[in-house]
């Protein structure tokens, strides 16, 4: 069996497992709201199990790594058809999902320090040491996503269009950034339905 095959099946599992992890971190339930100043918290968070972040980051962990074999394959399939496209695509999926894993893990802190504080009535500290959080990684979170997702897509479409890869050009729709935009949207038009997409969907959205 072809190597790239085997290891694009593994990326794509990492894939879905990335979006079980989010989903842990992310499904907060009804009646959730978002509370604070920047409104950075949400409010079911006290009611979320400490196990739905353990399993969250651990899940991530092995997710990852997966993931990254899909990046492996892509980028021995683009190896032969543009050196420069190739190195521009392997630094952006390399970077963006070693810098991914972190960014989760350090999404998933929040929550657990929040429902830990504002157990001892804390919540306002709790709040403040969020807000310092998410100033620290807002600026690394936004160059993963660029890389990770726009970067890597826009390699792709180049690829399909330019006839790189064997794929049909509609293929050309089946990537990160569509998913993406496709998964802003469903929160903007169904914000209800659609407010607990795992941020693997639409990461964009969860700094709303």
């Amino acid at each position: 069996m072809n190597t790239d095959f085997v290891l694009g099946v593994i990326g794509l599992a990492g894939g879905l497992l990335c979006a079980v992890a989010d989903i842990l971190l992310d499904l907060k339930g009804p009646g959730n709201v978002k509370i604070g100043k920047h409104k950075l918290i949400d409010s079911n968070w006290t009611k979320m199990s400490v196990r739905r972040f353990s399993w969250s980051v651990a899940v991530a962990a092995v997710a990852v790594p997966m993931y990254y074999m899909g990046i492996v394959a892509m980028k021995n399939q683009l190896a032969a058809a543009n050196s420069l496209l190739v190195n521009i695509f392997w630094i952006a999926g390399t970077a963006g999902a070693i810098g991914g894993l972190f960014i989760h893990a350090t999404l998933c802190y929040c929550p657990l320090i929040y429902k830990r504080l504002a157990k001892e009535n804390q919540a306002e500290l709790a709040e403040q040491i969020i807000e310092s959080l998410y100033g620290v990684v807002k600026i690394p979170l936004m160059v993963m996503f660029t890389l990770l997702t726009i970067v890597t897509s826009v390699v792709i479409i180049i690829a399909i269009f330019k006839g790189w890869l064997a794929v049909p050009v509609c293929f050309a729709a089946l990537n990160p950034l569509a998913l993406t935009i496709t998964g802003v949207a469903l929160r903007k038009i169904f914000p209800r339905a659609c407010s607990d997409l795992p941020v693997s969907v639409c990461p964009a959205s969860a700094w709303r």
